[in-house]
């Protein structure tokens, strides 16, 4: 999983920060995994202590949705 929070780094940087940071609602299509780094990401960054790196966040279903907001004041 930290191999493709590596990969996910600069997309996070160039695109989804950026959206977030300026209040835009950004709609991210993506493999299992590539959400589940992704929601670690977040969460590290929303202060949360993370007990176990290598867990999986959730469970993501093939065709299902999951919606998640960044807190106001979002920093990135």
């Amino acid at each position: 999983m930290e191999d493709v929070a590596v990969r996910l780094q600069p997309f996070l940087e160039q695109h989804l920060y950026p959206d977030l940071r300026g209040s835009r609602r950004p709609l991210v299509v993506a493999h299992g995994n590539t959400i589940r780094a992704l929601d670690e990401i977040l969460r590290r960054g929303e202060g949360e202590r993370l007990e176990d790196p290598h867990r999986h966040a959730f469970a993501v279903p093939p065709g299902s949705g999951n919606a998640r907001r960044a807190r106001s004041g979002f920093s990135g």
